[in-house]
């Protein structure tokens, strides 16, 4: 039996502000999404999706609408403030609040109650701050 080796590669790469601005200019020219996903060998989604978070509302100097349009600097803009919200946040930048108390409820001798009764309480006598549920 002979094995197959797939040369696509698995692996995704966000689309560089070089490839959106060659989006902008095929969209300018009317090409269909298919069309620009295949000369960018990018998925039709990619390009969809793309277009969906760059594509602007112009307004002119009387104040109306006129044109809606794909700009590669609103998406690489828009991509940006989205990767700034991406990033993992640690237990302690929640809630540091939370995670203090539940430090020195589980170091005190001897211990009241579980993580779970903790939770529960803490959340009654701190109702304006978020903590972290427990699995």
């Amino acid at each position: 039996m002979t094995r197959i080796k797939n040369i696509i590669s698995n692996q995704y790469h966000q689309l560089s502000l070089a490839e959106r601005g060659r989006i902008e200019a095929l969209r300018d020219l009317d090409w269909s999404i298919r069309r620009i996903a295949k000369v960018l060998h990018r998925d039709p989604s990619t390009i969809s999706r793309e277009l969906r978070r760059g594509t602007t509302t112009q307004i002119n100097a009387n104040t109306r609408i006129f044109e809606q349009s794909y700009l590669a600097e609103t998406g690489e803009a828009v991509y940006r403030k989205h990767r700034l919200n991406s990033c993992y946040r640690g237990l302690f930048d929640h809630c540091q609040t939370f995670c203090n108390a539940l430090v020195t409820a589980l170091k005190a001798r001897p211990r009241m109650h579980s993580v779970d009764t903790f939770v529960h309480q803490f959340k009654t006598n701190y109702p304006g701050v978020v903590c972290p549920s427990t699995p």
